[in-house]
């Protein structure tokens, strides 16, 4: 996803150009992540759906839901996804737009959303992008709070400021490249 430029009416807002996440640093985030069965992670331009595959076959019963604005990474990922195993493709839905419209799409029809659902989230953007999803995420944070549900983020790359990561920054990836995690407790406490 590109930041391109800033999203006016009827606009797409792209947050970061395609760079796929290496295995080292999805092993590192899946770790981070802790996840389990009935979690629920959502990937903010998930590209080729790499993460989402990797973390659906190392999780039995974890929903992934990836969403991506350009259709050529839409098309590789649902490719990718058609390779994978019957188990995970049941659970790996790819969703095609603007992150920052798709946020609540399939409220009503019972799919899960950002908003009402997430439990996990992964980003890979650009400090503008993290800007532009922070209020979102922050909102999700507090929903989970107040339903007493498990709520982190992985930021790889880039911080996401005023938010503190929860733990050291892991920088075991190749480049020693940061892996943030920020857990409710990182979110909240930044925002008092």
């Amino acid at each position: 996803m590109r930041m391109e430029h800033a999203a006016g009416k009827g606009e797409s807002t792209r947050l970061a150009p395609f760079n796929p996440t290496c295995a080292h640093a999805q092993e590192v985030a899946l770790r981070l992540l802790s996840l389990k069965e009935g979690d629920v992670l959502f990937d903010l331009g998930c590209g080729d759906a790499r993460f989402l595959i990797t973390a659906a076959k190392h999780t039995p019963g974890l929903q992934c839901i990836g969403m991506e604005i350009d259709p050529v990474y839409t098309k590789r990922a649902n490719e990718a996804l058609s390779l994978a195993p019957l188990d995970v493709r049941k659970r790996v839905e790819i969703r095609e737009g603007d992150v920052l419209r798709l946020i609540n799409k399939n409220d009503t029809d019972g799919a899960p959303s950002l908003l009402n659902d997430a439990t996990a989230v992964f980003v890979y953007l650009l400090p503008n992008g993290i800007k532009a999803i922070r209020p979102i995420l922050q909102a999700t944070a507090e929903k989970r709070y107040q339903e007493g549900k498990a709520f982190r983020v992985i930021s790889y790359m880039f911080s996401m400021p005023p938010w503190e990561p929860a733990s050291e920054v892991d920088r075991t990836t190749k480049g020693e490249c940061p892996v943030y995690l920020y857990t409710l407790d990182s979110i909240l406490t930044a925002t008092l």
